[in-house]
């Protein structure tokens, strides 16, 4: 009878161990950065054969989509690599409270992070400016090949209603990883771009960066030629289309310095000091130079080689004697 009861024990322990450790589903937690800025963080698991699969969205800054390259849960150790994207998170199961304690590293940063199974709730942000369903204009969900590096994009196609052939732009990003809407922190822009030029009757093509929302591809490895080449395969597939005038397509880029056609340079005002990241402004230069163009080139192209990308949590992270300086610095500004 001892042993039929301590076997009853065993086997409900155990089911009960596995089912406390079921990972499917929707896990959220919320970190600080050192000046106590709070970020929310969303995980969606799905089992998938020995592993699981994740989707990663961060609704503080708007950001949603995010496909990690790997997510395994081994004897209570949770790890989600998504190192491609610069981003990890390693947490271990706590099997009294059924928290996923941990931190999560970007970059040099690492934030505690303690996950809790459910929706987390969520303050709508007001956003007056972006565009409400339904659109006074017709969208399609797009996907287009890169056949140069065998990557599909995917993107959203808005036009006005009609049956003739619409001039077209193409929305690029240039500030980045980032989806089809350009989200920064909590705003959107392309999509505002996107609403305001097709209700003024032009097309507009956006997508998501390779590598990141519903594109495939490796964001990290990328050259800024590659770039270039998913660019050149937008414009490619907006000419197959029987609704764009082929003769009229344009780009839109969202960067700090171009070069365009080795002959034209434009160049943007900095925005790494204290000023830039707190007041909305700034001032470009275009200069008509080969020999610039040159040179802005060859600098463009060795920056990338120390370049690591900055975001809000590493910003709000960044030591205090650093802080400090920027102070001082804000003082002096209007003689700099």
């Amino acid at each position: 009878m001892k042993t039929i009861i301590a076997t009853t024990i065993f086997i409900t322990f155990a089911i009960t161990s596995a089912l406390s450790q079921n990972l499917d589903g929707v896990w959220h937690g919320f970190t600080k950065t050192p000046d106590n800025k709070e970020i929310l963080f969303v995980f969606l698991f799905e089992k998938n054969g020995d592993g699981y699969t994740t989707t990663m969205a961060i609704p503080t800054f708007n950001i949603e989509g995010i496909k990690p390259k790997s997510t395994t849960l081994k004897e209570g150790k949770l790890i989600i690599d998504a190192s491609k994207l610069g981003m990890k998170y390693e947490g271990s199961w706590n099997k009294t409270t059924n928290v996923i304690e941990g931190t999560y590293s970007e970059g040099s940063v690492k934030l505690l992070l303690n996950l809790t199974k459910g929706n987390p709730k969520m303050v709508k942000i007001n956003r007056p400016q972006e565009p409400v369903k339904p659109y006074p204009y017709y969208v399609e969900e797009v996907v287009f090949e890169n056949t140069e590096d065998n990557i599909a994009l995917a993107g959203t196609f808005t036009r006005p209603e009609g049956s003739e052939k619409f001039p077209v732009v193409v929305l690029i990003s240039g500030s980045g990883r980032q989806d089809r809407d350009g989200r920064m922190m909590t705003h959107r822009p392309f999509l505002v771009l996107s609403d305001y030029l097709t209700s003024k009757g032009i097309a507009v093509l956006r997508f998501d960066d390779r590598g990141f929302g519903e594109s495939t591809g490796d964001f990290g490895s990328a050259t800024t030629f590659d770039f270039a080449q998913d660019v050149l395969s937008a414009v490619s597939y907006l000419k197959s289309r029987d609704d764009v005038d082929a003769n009229q397509i344009g780009l839109i880029v969202h960067a700090k310095t171009m070069v365009i056609d080795d002959d034209l340079a434009i160049v943007g005002s900095a925005n790494m000091d204290y000023r830039s990241f707190d007041l909305n402004f700034e001032v470009n230069a275009m200069v008509y130079s080969k020999k610039i163009a040159q040179q802005l080139l060859e600098a463009f192209q060795e920056d990338l080689k120390v370049s690591e990308q900055i975001d809000a949590a590493q910003w709000g992270n960044r030591p205090k004697y650093v802080v400090l300086w920027e102070k001082i610095v804000r003082l002096l500004s209007p003689f700099l």
